[in-house]
């Protein structure tokens, strides 16, 4: 029968705990800067199909492509290339929807919007998120 001391089984805790939290730090290096861009996304994506007017829509439709240039700085450790390649094809789909917008039909800008939408699935499930 194995037993073992309760201070044994402390020290053993304490080492494992301090083992998972050396790695976490690691592990998660990008999950901040990523969580933050993601929470931009959602927020400025939810802004722009909510809008109401065109000039509202274009001023949502800005921040989102504000926040896209700012997602491109950021370092994706999972999967770089991927994280890169999303954030160039959601700018080139965001560039797209502008040209529509500025013809002033908020229902064909929110139309167009659903590209944008598609590119968002196509990268969460190939980056896992």
């Amino acid at each position: 029968m194995f037993t073992t001391s309760s201070n044994g089984v402390r020290a053993l805790l304490a080492s494992a705990t301090l083992g998972l939290a050396l790695l976490a730090p690691a592990a998660n290096a990008h999950a901040g800067p990523v969580k933050d861009t993601m929470k931009e996304f959602k927020t400025d994506f939810g802004a722009v199909m909510q809008s109401k007017t065109i000039g509202d829509f274009n001023t949502a439709l800005a921040q989102l492509q504000a926040a896209t240039a700012k997602g491109k700085e950021v370092q994706y450790g999972k999967n770089p290339a991927a994280w890169k390649q999303g954030m160039t094809e959601l700018d080139a789909s965001l560039v797209k929807v502008k040209a529509v917008a500025d013809k002033g039909d908020l229902t064909a800008a929110k139309a167009a919007m659903k590209d944008v939408g598609a590119v968002r699935d196509k990268f969460h499930k190939m980056l896992g998120e």
